[in-house]
C-alpha cells in the first residue's frame, strides 16, 4: 500500500509578524494520525518543520527515514520515543538526506495516538 500524504490541512503556512487580516482557522492546524500500517508522507519545502505529538495513553516512538545523501549516507532517527503528551519539532532544513525517490519525506508513527502536522515557513 501506499504511504499516507499528509493533508493541506496538517501542512500551515506561517503567519506573521505582520500578517494583515487573520481570519477565523487562519492559524488553525489540523493534525493527522499516524498510519501505523503503510507510514506518512509530505511533500516538502525547505525549511519545514514538523510537529509529532504523542496523544495516547503510553509511549510510542516514530521514525523519520533519510535518503541517501550526494555521499550515500543515511541518517533515520529510528524509534525516537515520545512520552504521554510529548510534542517534539524537527526542523528538515535544505531537505539534504530526506527527500526519498517519489519526491516526498517519510514519516512513521507506531500508534494512531502519533498526530504529525508541518509547520512551512513563507
Amino acid at each position: 500500500m501506499p504511504r499516507t500524504l499528509l493533508l493541506a490541512t496538517a501542512i500551515k503556512t506561517v503567519k506573521g509578524p505582520n500578517p494583515g487580516t487573520v481570519n477565523a482557522g487562519d492559524l488553525t492546524v489540523v493534525p493527522v494520525a499516524a498510519d501505523v500500517a503503510n507510514g506518512n508522507n509530505f511533500v516538502p519545502a525547505p525549511n519545514d518543520v514538523l510537529h509529532v505529538w504523542n496523544s495516547g495513553a503510553g509511549p510510542f516512538t516514530i521514525t523519520l527515514t533519510s535518503a541517501p545523501d550526494e555521499r550515500k549516507r543515511l541518517a533515520d532517527i529510528t524509534t525516537y520515543n515520545l512520552a504521554i503528551n510529548d510534542i517534539i519539532t524537527f526542523n528538515y532544513g535544505d531537505l539534504i538526506g530526506w527527500i526519498q525517490s517519489d519526491g516526498t519525506v517519510w514519516i512513521n508513527g507506531a500508534n494512531v495516538a502519533i498526530k504529525f502536522w508541518v509547520e512551512r515557513r513563507a
